[in-house]
């Protein structure tokens, strides 16, 4: 024992580098995934009416693509019209109810009108009420 030494001090450092490494990632995936949003759109060719600006770019939306030859595509994936219900009823319980759910309906512009409607008068009688229908304006009327 030494008498009159001072006792040591333990000096913790800490290292930023994986904590700098976990952020960089966090930022990665999320820039990833929002990219990812944006690229599982379907290429439809709308029809060229006026309409809300706003509408297309809901991302909180139900997107429901409807191709030319009458298939809905949800998420990139065809999907039957029974097949397309469900996923509307699992999206409205996570929303609280179907009154709180929003869809966008995208129908290419060649597309009949029967699938549209048939699929327009399901999602009234399931009680969705905020629903829209996508368009694009070319001639800047609205």
């Amino acid at each position: 024992m030494l008498i009159g030494s001072k006792p040591s001090r333990v000096r913790f450092t800490v290292n930023m580098t994986p904590l700098i490494d976990v952020v960089l990632l966090i930022i990665i995936f999320f820039l990833y995934t929002a990219r990812f949003a944006e690229v599982s759109r379907t290429s439809v060719d709308l029809p060229d009416e006026p309409g809300t600006a706003d509408a297309t770019t809901d991302p909180d939306a139900l997107l429901i693509d409807v191709r030319s030859d009458g298939v809905f595509l949800v998420n990139g994936r065809d999907r039957s019209l029974e097949r397309v219900l469900e996923i509307v009823q699992e999206q409205a319980e996570r929303a609280g109810g179907p009154e709180n759910l929003r869809v966008l309906l995208r129908a290419d512009r060649g597309t009949a009108a029967g699938p549209v409607n048939n699929l327009a008068r399901q999602l009234t009688r399931m009680g969705v009420r905020q629903w829209s229908h996508a368009t694009v304006d070319r001639s800047g009327r609205g």
